[in-house]
């Protein structure tokens, strides 16, 4: 009895899905559409990555590396992989690369600095850019393998790569004229990637897909549930009035 109870229920919610099959087409088809659109407005970006690796100051087979890598950084190591990563993600180190590169011009003439005030001085563009620049910077401490990953997500992959490569001389800088202990070598430079990162076109329009079937259920189960209401709420007073 319950499996019979179970598939009249189905083949009701069916029957729904298909009285109202034209309401889920409509709104599947409008969130495939705002999905190419989001595509078509949405940037390719392309992804350059640097890798560096920390010094021990115990040798090992880490310092047997490090002597066949470019040194940085001069010292000790005190200072934790944590807080390196704190330091590439300042706002600080990032303010530093925008001046290295020129990115404030750069960014200027391709209208992509995002600015409150239109009469901003220099140093409030160089924060904007920093800001820019902050979101697309991606840090992996890969404590498994014993280094880091600095990444760089850009809408030009030659920009990729010379920014990335310059947060990795930046941090050099910052840590060498500061005087803290911590040593790095650099394993592998950023270089222009050949494939794009995003957008991912295959994601995003099956995000559409899925998010427009479900939206278009969920419709068609509301407006199921009003109808039904509406009638109850016409019948009951007439019940009434025959039980009176």
């Amino acid at each position: 009895m319950g499996t019979l109870g179970d598939e009249i229920d189905l083949i009701s919610i069916l029957a729904i899905f298909w009285k109202r099959r034209n309401l889920i087409l409509v709104v599947l088809t409008g969130s495939i559409l705002f999905s190419l659109y989001t595509l078509w407005r949405t940037s390719v970006t392309y992804k350059a990555e640097a890798t560096i690796l920390p010094i021990s100051s115990e040798g090992g087979v880490l310092s047997a590396l490090s002597q066949s890598l470019p040194l940085m950084v001069g010292g000790q190591s005190g200072l934790t992989s944590e807080r390196v990563q704190y330091i590439l993600e300042s706002r600080r180190l990032s303010q530093q690369v925008v001046v290295d590169l020129d990115l404030v011009r750069y960014l200027e003439e391709r209208g992509k600095l995002k600015l409150k005030n239109k009469a901003a001085t220099y140093q409030e563009k160089v924060g904007a850019a920093a800001s820019t620049l902050r979101k697309a910077l991606e840090i992996k401490n890969m404590k498994a393998k014993g280094v880091m990953a600095i990444s760089v997500i850009w809408d030009d992959a030659d920009w990729a790569a010379k920014i990335t490569n310059d947060y990795v001389e930046s941090l050099g800088q910052f840590l060498n004229t500061r005087s803290l202990s911590f040593n790095f070598q650099v394993v592998d430079v950023a270089i222009p990637p050949e494939k794009k990162h995003g957008p991912i076109i295959r994601q995003m329009l099956m995000n559409g897909i899925i998010m427009g079937m479900l939206l278009g259920i969920a419709l068609a189960t509301v407006l199921e549930f009003l109808e039904k209401f509406k009638v109850i709420g016409k019948v009951m007073p007439h019940k009434m009035r025959s039980i009176g």
